[in-house]
């Protein structure tokens, strides 16, 4: 099974895709570092690591979809 933070990373990295950014536009854009952009798309995100254990523990789960606008 994913943990967490690789589901996340795909979804993000996905979604970049999707949108035609770059790690480096999207840097500019939300003033992430390319750096924590990149950990995130790999699953290597120390907040999410943390957070997969937590949600593991206590059995929940994230739901990611697009927003309604």
């Amino acid at each position: 099974m994913m943990g967490l933070s690789e589901y996340i990373g795909k979804i993000v990295k996905s979604k970049k895709e999707e949108l035609g950014l770059s790690r480096y536009e999207l840097e500019r854009r939300s003033g992430i570092s390319y750096n924590q952009i990149m950990n995130i798309e790999r699953g290597e995100s120390t907040t999410t690591r943390v957070l997969d254990k937590l949600f593991d523990l206590l059995g929940l789960e994230v739901i990611i979809r697009d927003k309604e606008i």
